[in-house]
């Protein structure tokens, strides 16, 4: 069964990828401060560009989360690059 499957996965035809997780962190146990970004983009394998973005940013302070920020774009056609 798992041949079968590994038979119907298109190997990419890039050797290398755009997307990623990519995460910046900060904290400041003193104050009771910190704070995260987070963006996530996925690639298309035949074209290698991101096809898919989600942005987070959050901070926390005193144990209360404020200033949460979250973005999120899919793009379907990317004719218009080529």
């Amino acid at each position: 069964m798992a041949k079968k499957l590994v038979q119907l996965v298109v190997k990419p035809e890039l050797r290398y990828w755009t997307g990623g997780n990519y995460i910046l962190d900060y904290a400041d146990p003193d104050n009771g401060f910190s704070s995260q970004a987070n963006l996530i983009m996925v690639s298309n394998s035949r074209t290698g560009q991101p096809t898919v973005f989600n942005l987070d940013i959050a901070s926390h302070t005193m144990g209360y989360s404020y200033n949460q920020f979250s973005v999120s774009a899919v793009i379907k056609q990317r004719d218009w690059l080529f």
